[in-house]
């Protein structure tokens, strides 16, 4: 057998939440207008879980209000809102991929960085790197890793002449 929901009153905070979002327009027949209507329909006793999505409520549509004390209230809602789970899932499948790509070219890039001369220039206190083709130093945010090799912004366009040791 389950065990009841526990409930409680609404804190003022709520209160003044559900009654700020009156002027918001939520989509036909989501969950979320629901919610609301369920919030607004008198019952004054909400659970935690309840509170929680609320919060994200006020949150998502935070646009749509306005109201003097209305930053206060957002600065409560970030602390007490739920998650939400379609961005926390979409991070994942994110970190997912980002560890699949390390693990499948951690190897050739680990090599490539290590083959590659990386110099400190004491002078401007800048990292310089070593441009592949051509051999000349360039400040770190002028060379661009293109799969294999670092190049210059000169060498990728074909600008740069290759320094030639005769």
């Amino acid at each position: 057998m389950s065990k009841p929901v526990e409930r409680r009153l609404m804190t003022s905070d709520e209160q003044l939440a559900v009654e700020q979002m009156k002027c918001v327009t939520f989509p036909c027949g989501c969950w979320d207008k629901r919610f609301y209507r369920d919030c607004l329909s008198g019952q004054s006793s909400i659970s935690e879980k309840a509170a929680a999505q609320l919060w994200r409520l006020f949150i998502r549509y935070r646009r749509q209000m306005t109201f003097p004390d209305k930053r206060r209230l957002l600065e409560l809602a970030e602390k007490l809102s739920a998650p939400d789970f379609r961005k926390l899932a979409k991070m994942e499948r994110e970190q997912a991929e980002i560890n699949a790509m390390k693990a499948k070219y951690g190897e050739t890039m680990n090599a490539t960085i290590a083959k590659s001369a990386t110099v400190q220039n004491p002078a401007d206190s800048t990292v310089r790197q070593k441009c592949d083709l051509c051999g000349r130093e360039w400040p770190i945010s002028e060379i661009k890793f293109t799969g294999s090799r670092f190049l210059c912004h000169m060498c990728r366009f074909g600008w740069c002449d290759p320094v030639r040791e005769d």
